[in-house]
């Protein structure tokens, strides 16, 4: 029992580092204009926030459509034409209203 609740308090910390290593890879990617780590690391941003929501303690489902939304719109600014920009600036102005609905209520 000892053992599952220092393992679950380690989880956040983590799913935050792996987070913080992954961004700092993902903005060297784009300084240097390495394509290829930049499209590996860029998809696995916001999964590893939502992992970090999943085992903090105070949860919020409205935190958890907003970042799905977010990281959708972020898969739509990879491919880079037209139709899916506009998809993608869409998705995140969603997320937008959403978080401000969030910090109003």
């Amino acid at each position: 029992m000892f053992f599952d609740a220092n393992k679950r308090n380690a989880l956040p910390f983590l799913c935050s580092g792996l987070f913080w290593i992954v961004s700092l890879m993902n903005n060297w990617a784009l300084y240097t204009q390495n394509t290829l780590i930049d499209l590996i690391t860029k998809p696995l941003l916001i999964p590893l926030l939502i992992l970090y929501y999943i085992y903090h303690k105070k949860r919020d489902s409205a935190y958890f459509l907003i970042q799905f939304i977010s990281w959708i719109g972020s898969l739509f600014f990879i491919r880079e034409t037209p139709l899916t920009t506009i998809i993608g600036i869409i998705c995140f102005w969603a997320a937008i209203l959403l978080y401000t609905y969030v910090i109003i209520q």
